[in-house]
């Protein structure tokens, strides 16, 4: 069995040595070919071949220069971040033995993305095709004839300066402040601040997409100070706005009235809040010109007036006022011609005008004295007759004592007709001269009054025959 084994590998190796000579034989003819084909060559074509070898070998040259040579170092730049409202400025350090610089642009920091911008051989370039809102990617590399490109260098973003909104404050209605602004390029959010004072901190009252915000949480009267700031999810915030104050509208209170003319009249309205002070106007009718006549802190106010008057109110708070109210107006129903026909019984007048004091007051002092006065005038005719009816040859102390209660009682009625007299002069003066308007002339028509009162009381004066006394009569009472 081992004898077959070496016969067979003998027999491979022997194969295999004559195919390698084989091959070798075939070179050695190919080479010995090309020879003898190059001696056939012409003196142009050994020129030729010969200057394309020297241009090889030099190419090598350089290239293995280029190889040793150090490469240009790589520049360090920096971009402006929110500072210009057009542009983007770009700069870099110097490069020593750069011919020129290449800057490339791109909106996302991939390599893949960034995209040659342009070429200068200065320190800087601006960028002007940017977009507000946006935040762009810049990168250069320095590039000289001898040492080829550099690395690239640091890559720095850039972007515009985000405006700020200008607002403008209004108060549309008494619900709400509407704060309001124009587009800013670029912006995606406006935040809202507000303040007490412009020197006090603002604090952050709400944000929107919109281009306005209503302040709904703001107390009516109150002055607010407002500011707002844009905002990108890329770049952040804007600077603040200026400064803007505003206020919320008073509501409108609503007025009624109780009493009439002549009567004390309560003018009552709603508290409105935020409300300094409220205002009361009258005029001598509805469609006229209405005066200011107090400011009052309260919910009410009393007054009374000789004529039919309007009334109006409204409510007032750091220089800013609401709307008028409605309109009310004394009762027309009484007269001044009532008000005289009553008069002439003292105490009627008063309680026709409501003045109910002065009219017992007056009516009841009237009633008193007329009462005296009757009596009075009784008690004289009892003792007139007591002293007629003494007969001629009485006695002189008769005469004397009868005479003197007549006298006395004559005396009577003219003291209780003088007060009689009084009381009811000072009835008439009470109601022509002391129903005065607690409202302002201004706000009133004025009325004179022409009537007069006459007041008479007459005596008739006779001497008695029997006695020869003086006889005082006081039956004509005139008024």
């Amino acid at each position: 069995m081992k004898k077959i084994i070496i016969i067979l590998i003998s027999i491979l190796f022997l194969h295999t040595e004559s195919y390698y000579r084989s091959i070798l034989f075939a070179k050695i003819s190919d080479t010995n070919e090309n020879i003898q084909s190059e001696n056939k060559l012409s003196e142009s074509e050994k020129k030729d071949l010969n200057q394309n070898t020297e241009l090889q070998l030099k190419s090598d040259e350089t290239t293995q220069t280029k190889k040793n040579i150090e490469p240009l170092r790589a520049p360090e730049i920096i971009a402006t971040k929110g500072i210009l409202n057009d542009r983007i400025e770009i700069k870099w350090n110097n490069i020593p033995e750069a011919d020129k610089y290449f800057i490339y642009k791109s909106i996302t920091n991939n390599k893949e993305d960034f995209t040659e911008l342009s070429q200068t051989q200065s320190f800087s370039f601006t960028d002007t095709n940017v977009e507000p809102g946006k935040v762009y990617n810049y990168k250069i590399k320095a590039w000289s004839e001898k040492r080829n490109f550099s690395e690239f260098s640091n890559t720095d973003t850039g972007y515009l300066k985000l405006l700020s909104p200008q607002i403008k404050v209004s108060a549309l209605s008494t619900a709400t402040v509407e704060i309001s602004w124009q587009q800013v390029p670029g912006a995606q959010l406006y935040y809202i601040y507000r303040s007490d004072s412009e020197t006090e901190e603002f604090t952050e009252i709400g944000k929107t997409e919109k281009l306005s915000f209503n302040d709904n949480s703001a107390v009516p009267g109150k002055i607010y100070h407002y500011k707002a700031a844009s905002w990108t999810e890329t770049i952040g915030y804007s600077d603040y706005s200026t400064s803007e104050q505003g206020i919320k509208k008073l509501k409108t209170p609503q007025i009624s009235l109780s009493g009439s003319q002549f009567e004390k009249i309560t003018i009552t309205w709603n508290s409105i809040e935020g409300a300094e002070k409220y205002i009361i106007y009258a005029s001598e009718s509805q469609s006229g010109q209405f005066i200011e006549i107090i400011s009052v802190t309260a919910t009410s106010y009393e007054t009374t007036s000789k004529n039919e008057i309007s009334y109006k109110v409204r409510a007032f708070a750091n220089n800013t006022y609401s709307e008028f109210s409605n309109i009310s107006s004394t009762s027309g129903t009484k007269s001044y011609t009532g008000l005289y026909l009553r008069g002439i019984v003292p105490g009627l007048g008063q309680y026709y005008r409501g003045d109910k004091e002065n009219a017992m007051l007056y009516g009841g002092g009237f009633a008193i004295s007329a009462l005296l006065l009757i009596g009075s005038i009784q008690l004289q005719r009892y003792t007139w007759n007591q002293y007629d009816s003494l007969e001629y040859g009485s006695s002189e102390s008769d005469f004397d004592n009868k005479y003197n209660a007549y006298k006395f009682a004559t005396y009577s009625v003219w003291f209780t007709a003088g007060l009689t007299i009084a009381a009811y002069a000072l009835n008439w003066l009470d109601i022509l001269y002391f129903n005065k308007s607690s409202t302002p002339k201004s706000a009133i028509s004025n009325t004179k009054h022409n009537k007069t009162g006459n007041y008479n009381f007459t005596f008739d004066i006779n001497n008695d025959p029997k006695s020869g006394k003086t006889i005082y009569a006081a039956y004509n009472l005139r008024f």
